[in-house]
């Protein structure tokens, strides 16, 4: 489950709920470059709910401005497979 922004009101679904993820990561290239790769990304039966409210928040824009502090590149991302 992804859950709803901090200061979004309770009454709202969660964002998304994702019944199985699957990751694929590459140990190697972490041991020998210090390098996230991230191979394939399987998700199976997403169900997402983007929402917004009359007064203008929303739950689907994510502040990631924080995530990577400390790196230049985010991780290197392969094949993403959506089921059902």
């Amino acid at each position: 489950m992804v859950g709803n922004p901090a200061n979004f009101p309770a009454e709202f679904e969660p964002f998304a709920r994702i019944p199985r993820l699957t990751l694929k990561l590459d140990a190697g290239a972490y041991v020998r470059r210090r390098e996230i790769v991230i191979s394939a990304i399987e998700l199976d039966r997403p169900v997402v709910r983007a929402a917004s409210t009359e007064d203008g928040r929303d739950n689907y824009r994510f502040d990631v401005s924080g995530a990577l502090a400390g790196s230049k590149d985010g991780p290197k991302i392969g094949t993403l497979r959506i089921l059902g």
